[in-house]
């Protein structure tokens, strides 16, 4: 005998459990924000930015560069305005996943204004913790996370015994290249 519940509707059911166990998918575009200047009274951050009103002039310098900074980070959503903006916190983001904004945040061109758009599984706490998939930033540097564990992977290799010969490797690869690009960019005239 087949089961009306379980036989008549298995993707839904698979949908239903799948959200309770990992809670939702979202795709989302918002101001970075360390959580550091966030809590700071007034919400006035490190470089002196009103965090509520005017989170967008926040600087990357403070983000990247001030070690109590880099304790973790939020997305913010403006709950006013244009006109009269009202910045809150959307998400917080996880462990890893301030791990792979700081790796972002090393080799951004961007100076303020700085835009994060993530893809990632948000939990159920108030505000969402998300665990970022993948991110983009307004100087439009990528970075997903899984590209940042095989980086991660590749670092310990390196540091734990295929170090030298590796190392080695790696420096004559660039070697090499470094002589194939200087080919390339002399004058053809000569």
């Amino acid at each position: 005998m087949k089961s009306n519940i379980i036989g008549g509707y298995p993707i839904v059911l698979l949908l239903v459990l799948t959200s309770l166990c990992f809670g939702e998918y979202v795709y989302y575009t918002g101001y970075l924000a360390d959580n550091y200047c966030l809590n700071l009274p007034g919400t006035i951050a490190v470089d002196g930015i009103n965090m509520t009103s005017d989170v967008g002039s926040h600087s990357v310098h403070c983000l990247r560069d001030i070690t109590m900074c880099l304790e973790g980070y939020s997305l913010m959503t403006n709950i006013g305005t244009n006109s009269t903006p009202h910045y809150v916190r959307k998400y917080t983001l996880d462990e890893k996943s301030n791990q792979i904004v700081i790796s972002i945040l090393k080799i951004t061109t961007a100076t303020n204004e700085y835009l994060l758009t993530v893809e990632g599984n948000i939990d159920n706490s108030s505000p969402p913790v998300i665990s970022i998939v993948s991110m983009t930033d307004s100087a439009g540097f990528s970075l997903t996370a899984e590209q940042y564990d095989n980086d991660i992977r590749l670092t310990i290799g390196l540091s734990v015994g295929l170090g030298v010969p590796l190392l080695a490797l790696i420096v004559f690869g660039i070697y090499k290249y470094r002589q194939s690009q200087m080919k390339v960019e002399q004058d053809p005239n000569y």
